[in-house]
């Protein structure tokens, strides 16, 4: 009985541990990165999975005095020549 009890246990924490890849990309439970990404236009937080292709606030930069309030990205200008 206790090696059942230990299989199953192990078994679930195996399933839980699982990537987004696993479910399809279906459910609603991701794990995003803390650390910003961005590009020019955009700023969002990577899925911890390597399988996962969702974003985590995924949204335009907010500019003040040139930098993004909230990821600190710093607009880029064109320089007149």
């Amino acid at each position: 009985m206790k090696k059942l009890l230990a299989f199953v246990l192990c078994l679930v924490t195996c399933i839980s541990m699982t990537s987004c890849a696993l479910f399809g990309g279906e459910h609603d439970k991701h794990k995003f990165r803390r650390r910003w990404e961005s590009n020019a236009g955009y700023h969002w937080h990577e899925c911890r999975f390597s399988d996962c292709t969702e974003r985590g606030n995924y949204e335009k930069h907010d500019y003040k005095d040139g930098k993004c309030v909230k990821c600190g990205y710093k607009e880029q200008t064109l320089k007149e020549h």
